[in-house]
């Protein structure tokens, strides 16, 4: 598994947060990490 580096890490918490309100409301699809904290701390 690769480690996240300095610059990817400012990426992540500087990128601007999407809604994916209309995806689960439209399309009624179930996020498996609804937010990218719970996704990368799947990843670790």
């Amino acid at each position: 598994m690769a480690a996240v580096t300095p610059a990817m890490r400012t990426f992540l918490t500087e990128s601007r947060r999407l809604s994916n309100r209309r995806i689960k409301r439209e399309l009624r699809f179930r996020l498996r990490y609804p937010t990218v904290r719970e996704g990368l701390r799947r990843m670790w």
